[in-house]
């Protein structure tokens, strides 16, 4: 027997529709898919060329901080508790600090020590630490060897570097944030591999 239409149960124009999109959506898949793949490979590329560009600037910029001090007073600014790396609760401003025993103010060293540590950039800070040497060895003293980390001369970066693992294998600093960011200032802009990974090492332990 012949079934009339108007027994049938009638379809929403929604259902209509969605039966429409079905039909009509399974032949572009490929094609879309692959003109999106396409573009996000150009993409790619450009990306990662400007991934280098920016890089390159970062790096000159830091470069540009180191010679000028200006990586002293950030970190120092970080060690006060002003600034804090993403994650890490800023030190209290009134959190007591303890520094390395300074010697006699009267004495030759002391003056020389302090002019270490009062030196801005890295050509008065070298220019200080090889008059502090010429007199007296590298002391086991964390407030100078933090400073005198910025010295010009690699290798004299190294005598400072392995210094301070030999220090770390007994003591800890009691502010390493100075430090740590000095230390990855010199990864981040030293043309010596092997320097950047002993200043790495040393970072690691702080």
């Amino acid at each position: 027997m012949a079934t009339d239409d108007r027994d049938r149960p009638k379809r929403s124009w929604r259902e209509i529709d969605a039966g429409r999109d079905r039909s009509s959506g399974g032949g572009g898949g490929s094609s879309s898919s692959g003109a999106r793949g396409g573009a996000g490979g150009g993409q790619g590329a450009g990306g990662r060329s400007q991934a280098d560009r920016a890089s390159k600037q970062y790096r000159a910029a830091l470069e540009a901080l180191f010679d000028k001090g200006g990586v002293g007073k950030v970190a120092e600014r970080l060690g006060a508790g002003t600034l804090a790396p993403p994650g890490v609760a800023p030190v209290p401003a009134g959190a007591a600090r303890t520094t390395a025993p300074t010697p006699p103010a009267d004495s030759g060293r002391a003056l020389l020590r302090k002019k270490v540590l009062e030196a801005i950039g890295r050509d008065p800070i070298t220019r200080a630490v090889e008059k502090y040497l010429k007199e007296h060895p590298l002391p086991e003293d964390w407030e100078f060897l933090e400073q005198a980390i910025e010295h010009r001369d690699d290798d004299r970066v190294r005598e400072i570097l392995a210094l301070l693992g030999a220090m770390l294998e007994r003591d800890k600093p009691k502010r390493s944030r100075v430090l740590g960011a000095k230390l990855r200032m010199i990864e981040e802009t030293s043309d010596d591999r092997s320097l950047q990974a002993e200043a790495a090492k040393v970072r690691a332990r702080l």
